[in-house]
């Protein structure tokens, strides 16, 4: 079982957009303890710049905290990560 889960800025905002399920924005928005929402590095790199903020800062996150396990549904971002 996962014991922490980390977000980018940027995805934690996706997650809290009208168009986000309302089940989605209640857990997201309550904050539960294992939720963390971080801010990224800012990376330059031109690979990177192809994708959404969100795909971007959670690869970056995904590095610096030499994380275990990257969790993203766009398909180009998991070719890129």
């Amino acid at each position: 079982m996962l014991g922490t889960v980390v977000v980018p800025v940027a995805v934690f905002n996706e997650l809290q957009a009208d168009q986000t399920p309302s089940i989605v924005r209640e857990i997201v928005g309550s904050k539960p303890e294992w939720l963390h929402v971080m801010q990224a590095s800012i990376v330059v790199d031109a690979e990177l710049d192809e994708l959404d903020q969100g795909e971007r800062e959670a690869i970056i996150l995904t590095e610096e905290l030499h994380a275990d396990f990257l969790l993203m549904d766009e398909k180009k971002g998991r070719g890129i990560a």
